[in-house]
């Protein structure tokens, strides 16, 4: 166990804490955590450090930490960011281990001299050999040794402990999170609020929970995550140690991006980033906080889908509809039960037809739990969904309670989630809970079963799941990659083709600079690229081959297309000398109108329009873009985002997340589209973007994805020097 690792582990198991700043004042936030300690029977060494002397809460009020009696564990300090250097100073004076500062004022609020002052704190606090958590922090609490250390609502609220470690960047999210945790009938070990993570954070936090008995499922509420590479080795350890993780990344717009010009950076935010990661490493992602707490309750109990399809079955046939609808908006597939399950489903005189979903208000009431476990144990089904809607009496609404309590016993790894609303009895909430069910609103549970079947398919959970492309894309066998070796370019530069100098406009690179570069780079780039000439630019055309299309290069200028740049399907050189002159007009209305560069490029039919681009990301480093492209790319946005390295599930994210799969795996008869060729090319762009500091994405829209064994074609390329 490493050093940090074990400062988290005192933290949570303190045998002394002093509370720096602690008010007497009941109203005052700085008195709370000394109380909560205190009542909740902390059988350790307690002090205060603050005016008056006497006692507070059993506790000695001590002068300042110079008249602390020995070493101190965790000092807790709740004084204002002004004086909280001067504390700390004091207190590694003493000898303190584990410093908590609670005030904001810090590095959050994005002002330099915070910011400096932050600094100064870790400084110190390492020389010292001693750790820091926060600034900005809640505090932690340990269920399992009942140790609350904080001022959050849940650390005045004992609560019974469970196995789901609680790891966030958000304190106050946790006092909604824990007590839903505890009404589904689980618990929690130990919570962290990592506030800045000026010094200890979350992954110092999650390797704890790691390793640590009390703790079956590691959930973490996250803003970012400073080394996704260290993460990903969290995630697998704690995955060989038999704990899953489940998460929810908050902030799901895009951050402001240094390259705006580009596709990739309006679309490529790090969430999307993060959804790939946590599809690629198991990771259990949730879309709400009610959500999350559904998921690690379900994944408490060891229940996880075995197939990637609902089943779902509602007291009454509207209930029955609004959850087939509800699945189909956000792409969760509704299993279709086999002849042999709706066989077993058929009951005399029953009017319940056997379709999914079923609806158990149509059939008898008595016969709600045969019904029940007859879907549950059904192939088909891997996640069961039940509606459970007012009846006429509460009998018989107990009656379907118990029907559902026994289906989830008698399977005992199938998740089984019930939308409830907010009008379910007591003792109906209690034997679901006993029977490890959780309860939702039709939303809550619907996104929980979609995070779940997201999960078994290996896509992120933000994606539609294109099922039909999922099912035409073979994925690749254990050990064989489905990302294969850098590609080389296509196409030799004839005399009279442009040699570019890079240069660094503003905004982009013109076509032309773009695409000399990815052309060095290897990719696959059939374009010719010559100087505005009337001369030259029909004797390339006549070399090219028709049809083909004209495009004006000029710097500055990212959409050729907005500005009536290009021109297509011309078939000859008559043709192709209009078009110049008709380009060169419209140039000279733009910036003074220089062209830098006549690209010409043979027309592609039978091909795939894709939108590939790699861009720098502030957490990840460099990410991969791809998905719907041509001139619709924004008006979809069917794109994923992945992290680099590509992993293994890359090309099946691309096929099963986005519309545009089923198109690349051959759609109504036609051909399948040359994956190998895509991840080659994808691989070369995202080595381009790492061999080069002075850029800060690389876009090609569209990528021409030829029929298999055909290759790629590089149509249109941009490049965004680093700001």
């Amino acid at each position: 166990m490493s050093a940090r690792t074990a400062a988290v582990g005192t933290l949570l198991r303190p045998r002394s804490v002093a509370f720096i700043g602690a008010s007497r004042d009941e109203e005052k936030l700085s008195g709370w955590p000394l109380r909560n300690l205190v009542q909740a029977g902390f059988n350790g060494d307690v002090y205060a450090v603050g005016r008056g002397g006497g006692r507070l809460h059993g506790a000695p009020v001590l002068a300042s930490p110079a008249e602390l009696p020995h070493p101190i564990d965790v000092a807790f300090v709740t004084l204002p960011a002004a004086a909280s250097e001067e504390a700390v100073a004091e207190l590694l004076e003493v000898g303190v281990g584990i410093i908590v500062i609670a005030a904001n004022g810090f590095a959050e609020t994005g002002s330099e001299d915070d910011r400096d002052r932050q600094a100064r704190l870790v400084e110190r606090v390492r020389a010292a050999g001693a750790h820091l958590l926060g600034p900005n922090t809640n505090g932690v609490y340990n269920y399992v040794d009942g140790i609350p250390l904080g001022y959050n609502y849940v650390h005045a609220r004992p609560q019974a402990p469970g196995s789901v470690g609680l790891v966030s960047h958000s304190g106050a999210l946790v006092s909604t999170i824990a007590p839903m945790v505890a009404k589904q009938g689980s618990g929690i070990s130990h919570f962290v609020s990592c506030g800045n993570e000026a010094d200890l954070d979350l992954l110092d936090a999650v390797a704890f929970l790691v390793d640590d008995a009390d703790t079956g499922v590691i959930g973490v509420l996250l803003d970012s995550v400073a080394e996704p590479g260290r993460f990903r080795e969290l995630v697998r350890a704690a995955q060989a140690a038999g704990k899953e993780v489940v998460a929810l990344k908050l902030g799901a717009s895009d951050r402001g991006e240094a390259a705006a010009t580009a596709h990739a950076s309006r679309m490529g935010g790090a969430h999307a980033a993060y959804e790939s990661l946590f599809a690629d490493e198991g990771v259990w992602q949730a879309q709400t906080p009610e959500s999350f707490t559904l998921l690690a309750t379900m994944v408490a109990e060891g229940r996880a889908p075995r197939r990637p399809s609902v089943t779902a079955a509602s007291t009454s046939g509207a209930g029955a509809v609004s959850v087939a609808d509800w699945c189909d908006e956000l792409g969760v597939g509704l299993a279709s039960l086999s002849p042999a399950t709706a066989e077993a489903m058929r009951r005399p005189g029953s009017r319940a037809q056997a379709m999914n979903p079923f609806d158990l208000g149509a059939g008898r009431v008595q016969e709600s739990e045969a019904y029940l476990r007859t879907l549950a144990a059904a192939e088909e089904t891997g996640l069961l969904l039940v509606v459970l809607t007012r009846l006429q009496s509460v009998d018989r609404r107990a009656f379907v309670v118990d029907a559902v309590a026994s289906a989830a016993r008698a399977e005992p790894d199938l998740p089984v989630l019930v939308v409830g609303g907010g009008d379910m009895e007591p003792d109906e909430e209690e034997a679901l809970r006993a029977a490890a069910v959780p309860v939702g609103t039709t939303a809550d549970v619907v996104l929980a079963a979609r995070s779940a079947i997201h999960r078994l398919r290996g896509l992120p959970v933000g994606c539609d799941v294109n099922v039909a492309a999922v099912a035409r894309w073979s994925v690749p066998a254990p050990g064989e990659s489905s990302v294969g070796a850098v590609g080389a370019s296509s196409g030799e530069p004839s005399e009279h083709e442009t040699e570019v100098a890079i240069a660094s406009p503003p905004v982009a690179w013109s076509e032309a600079e773009s695409l000399a570069t990815l052309k060095a780079a290897g990719c696959s780039v059939t374009a010719r690229v010559v100087p505005p000439d009337a001369d030259l630019v029909a004797g390339e055309a006549d070399r090219v081959g028709y049809p083909l299309v004209l495009k004006g290069s000029m710097p500055g200028v990212a959409h050729k297309s907005d500005h009536g740049l290009v021109v297509k399907g011309l078939d000859d050189a008559d043709e192709v000398r209009q078009a110049l002159s008709t380009v060169s007009a419209r140039a000279a209305r733009l910036r003074g109108g220089t062209l830098d560069g006549i690209v010409l490029a043979p027309m592609v039919r039978d091909a795939v329009e894709l939108v590939v681009a790699a861009r720098r990301d502030p957490d990840f480093g460099v990410t991969l873009l791809w998905g719907w492209g041509g001139t619709m790319t924004e008006l979809l946005r069917d794109v994923v985002v992945e992290p680099c390295p590509l992993g293994e599930g890359a090309i099946t994210r691309l096929v099963g997340g986005t519309r545009v799969g089923s198109l690349l795996t051959g759609f109504r008869g036609a051909a399948a589209a040359d994956l190998a060729a895509l991840a080659r090319e994808a691989a070369t762009l995202t080595k381009l973007l790492e061999g080069r500091d002075d850029i800060d994405a690389v876009e090609v829209n569209p990528l021409f994805v030829r029929p298999a064994g055909e290759g790629v074609v590089v149509a249109d390329a941009l490049v965004v020097p680093r700001s």
